[in-house]
C-alpha cells in the first residue's frame, strides 16, 4: 500500500503543536502480570523513534504495518463516511493529549 508523505503538513502540525513525547503508562505493573499468561506476546522494538513517526507519514504507516505482521494481527483501516481513517492525524492527535488511555477516560 503506497501513502504519500504529506510532509509540510506535519511540520506545519509539529509547530503549531509541541508533541511531548509519550510517557510510560500505568499498564507498566499490568504488563509484569501479563507476562505470565501463557498467551503473551511482547511488543517487538520500535523501528523508529517517537518523533520520527510524528515527522513521516509514510515512516509511521510502514511502522504500522508493520507491527501488524509481527504481531500476527490483521492491518485494516478503517472506513468512515466512505473515506479511509486517517490512522497517522489519529496517531498524533491522541498522543498530543495525552494518550489512549487519558484520551479515553470519561472525566477528561
Amino acid at each position: 500500500m503506497a501513502v504519500e508523505d504529506s510532509g509540510a503538513e506535519v511540520v506545519a502540525l509539529n509547530k503549531a503543536k509541541e508533541l511531548p513525547e509519550p510517557k510510560p503508562n500505568a499498564r507498566e505493573a499490568e504488563d509484569k502480570e501479563t507476562e505470565l499468561n501463557s498467551n503473551y506476546q511482547a511488543y517487538p522494538e520500535a523501528l523508529a523513534s517517537y518523533q520520527d513517526v510524528v515527522e513521516s507519514k509514510s515512516l509511521f504507516m510502514e511502522s504500522l504495518e508493520k507491527l501488524h505482521r509481527e504481531m500476527t494481527t490483521k492491518f485494516m483501516i478503517p472506513t468512515i463516511g466512505g473515506k479511509e481513517l486517517d490512522l497517522h492525524q489519529l496517531f498524533l492527535e491522541v498522543t498530543s493529549r495525552g494518550g489512549i488511555e487519558k484520551v479515553s477516560q470519561k472525566n477528561h
